[in-house]
């Protein structure tokens, strides 16, 4: 008999079980999105991942930007979960789409649903995802959370409680 051969990944297999994720816009306070968005990312992603301290974000916060796996320093990101004012989004992701990140989960809002120039924005950031073939949830996504892949990408409360004690 043939030997079992392995399954052909699936498009979305980095965005949903990514083995690499970047925080753009991170913040060390709970109480504000991004600082429960870190913590979920802390508790629940990348199971057995170096987390970087307290000192490494510190020191990428100038940028906005966190690698949550320190490998992402020398290989692609799959996901950037983006949470920063939404005139600097289209940047960020420009940036990630130069360096190769394949996914993004837009976090931040102010985009389609104030009209005006932000629908504009929200439009450049569908030609993006349409010339780099970034696949990208939202603006205003809350996120997700996969129990089977080990990744709380959200700051939502249901994902919280799903992710165990504190």
């Amino acid at each position: 008999m043939p030997a079992a051969t392995k399954p052909a990944p699936h498009p979305l297999d980095t965005f949903f079980s990514p083995s690499s994720i970047a925080l753009i816009g991170a913040s060390r306070d709970p109480d504000k999105i991004p600082g429960r968005l870190l913590s979920m990312l802390r508790k629940k992603s990348l199971s057995g991942q170096d987390l970087p301290d307290q000192s490494e974000l510190r020191r990428t916060r100038r940028t906005e930007m966190l690698s949550l796996d320190r490998r992402c320093r020398e290989a692609p990101i799959d996901l950037a979960i983006v949470i920063i004012p939404a005139r600097a989004v289209l940047g960020a992701l420009e940036q990630c789409a130069d360096t190769g990140v394949k996914n993004a989960v837009i976090i931040s809002s102010g985009f389609a649903e104030e009209a005006g120039d932000s629908t504009a924005m929200q439009d450049a950031i569908v030609a993006l995802a349409k010339r780099t073939g970034m696949r990208i949830s939202g603006p205003n996504a809350e996120g997700f959370y996969s129990e089977a892949q080990h990744v709380a990408a959200t700051f939502s409360p249901h994902g919280r409680r799903q992710a165990g004690p504190g």
